[in-house]
C-alpha cells in the first residue's frame, strides 16, 4: 500500500467535538492517514475518530505498548499500529473489535499474522499502558 498526501496528527488541546470538527476539514481537505494521539482517555471519541476515519477510507494509526498485544508474547515496547477495519455495532468494548496490520520483523520481537483482529478493550488496555509508562 502506498500512501500519499496529507499525514493528520489529532492536536492535544482540543475537545472532543472540536477535535471532530478539525478532523472532518481534515478528512475533506484530503487527508491519506490520521494519527490518533491524546492524553485524553476517552474510549468513545476514539471510536469517533476510527468511524469519522472510515467514513473517508482513511487508515487511523495509534500508538501502544505490547505487552498485552497478541503476537509478542508479553515483550514490551513502544508500537504503532494501523487501524484498518472496524466493528462497532455491539456498542461494547468488549464486543466490538478493529482489525489492525502489524509491520515489525521478528527480531522486533512479534512472532504473530501480519493482520489482527482485537477488541477494542484490549486495544484500549494496550493504548493505556503507554499513558501509564509515559506519565
Amino acid at each position: 500500500m502506498k500512501l500519499r498526501g496529507l499525514y493528520a496528527i489529532t492536536p492535544e488541546a482540543a475537545e472532543s467535538a472540536a477535535l471532530l470538527a478539525m478532523l472532518q476539514d481534515a478528512l475533506e481537505g484530503g487527508a491519506a492517514l490520521l494519527q490518533y494521539r491524546r492524553g485524553k482517555r476517552d474510549v468513545l471519541e476514539a471510536k469517533e475518530v476510527v468511524r469519522l476515519a472510515r467514513r473517508h477510507g482513511v487508515p487511523v494509526i495509534v500508538q501502544t505498548m505490547t505487552r498485552t498485544m497478541p503476537g509478542w508474547n508479553h515483550w514490551n515496547a513502544t508500537h504503532m499500529i494501523t487501524i484498518f477495519a472496524f466493528d462497532f455495532r455491539h456498542n461494547d468494548p468488549s464486543k466490538d473489535t478493529v482489525t489492525y496490520a502489524e509491520t515489525p520483523s521478528p527480531l522486533a520481537g512479534y512472532r504473530g499474522p501480519d493482520f489482527q483482529t482485537i477488541t477494542v478493550q484490549a486495544l484500549w488496555t494496550a493504548i493505556e499502558i503507554l499513558r501509564d509508562v509515559a506519565a
